[in-house]
């Protein structure tokens, strides 16, 4: 992938010494299309980004090693059909 060498994209939260960063796997391969998609994302500095497609297609796999290069702790959440707002506020019944 040509990515300009000026490149500058400004993350936040980062903090590699903390102790949510996952580990990464260095045999991983970044897909193109994917990280070009991810990379757009942090560069326009949105709030959160939806991320979809069938099963094992590498939704989860790019975040995490996303997450662990740029040292950005990461919170995983196994969604299912019946999880509502509220899983994620905090909020009781």
């Amino acid at each position: 992938m040509n990515v300009p060498k000026d490149l500058v994209i400004a993350v936040h939260n980062h903090n590699p010494a903390h102790p949510m960063v996952p580990k990464a796997d260095p045999d991983y391969v970044f897909r193109k299309e994917n990280l070009s998609d991810l990379l757009t994302f942090l560069m326009i500095g949105e709030p959160s980004m939806y991320v979809c497609g069938p099963t094992g297609c590498g939704k989860s796999s790019i975040i995490i090693e996303a997450a662990s290069r740029f040292g950005v702790p990461l919170y995983n959440v196994v969604g299912h059909n019946r999880m509502e707002t509220r899983n994620f506020s905090g909020a009781s019944n």
